[in-house]
């Protein structure tokens, strides 16, 4: 299981392959240049505050670098191939809801820059850029061809309005984490 700062589990995996060079291994030296996880069960699960266990990891990690206690590193990321995931959407409330066959590849573009896209069948894609220093900027595009996964998150919802969500959503994300 990987773990967020928070102490949840965000992801199991029955299958991860991780490719390095033997000769750098050899030499002393680790790089790992892939992560491959085949069916992994990832949760996302959001407190009583409307927060979720992945964006604490990620805040920490860029309070982190923010205060010098680590390096935005000059070595870039590795490939990132998820297969057959399940995930797992767990709201304030408790309800969970699951999407199954979710593919997402991440891959370096240069040391600091990682390019990204999800698929989520009949739910969503999306595809972008994320920099990995210390403000985290990013940039995604989304479909998203299902409200019920925005409704599922909205507190005190009247089931009565979810039918008059927009079923689709088409748009582009920009930001980053200060």
């Amino acid at each position: 299981s990987l773990w967020a700062a928070s102490s949840l589990a965000v992801t199991a995996f029955r299958h991860v392959a991780i490719l390095m060079p033997l000769l750098g291994l050899a030499l002393g030296s680790l790089r790992i240049d892939a992560v491959m996880l085949n069916q992994p069960i990832i949760e996302i699960a959001q407190d009583s505050d409307g927060e979720f266990n992945i964006s604490r990891a990620i805040h920490t990690v860029a309070a982190a670098q923010a205060c010098g206690a680590m390096q935005a590193s000059a070595v870039p990321w590795p490939r990132l191939d998820v297969s057959q995931a399940t995930v797992k959407l767990v709201n304030a409330r408790g309800e969970t809801l699951e999407i199954a066959d979710v593919m997402f590849l991440g891959k370096p573009i240069n040391s600091l820059t990682w390019q990204l896209s999800l698929s989520l069948p009949a739910v969503a894609s999306a595809s972008g850029r994320l920099a990995t220093g210390s403000h985290w900027r990013h940039e995604i595009a989304f479909d998203l061809d299902d409200s019920a996964i925005a409704a599922h998150f909205l507190p005190g919802l009247d089931p009565r309005l979810q039918d008059s969500l927009p079923r689709d959503a088409v748009g582009r994300w920009a930001g980053e984490i200060a």
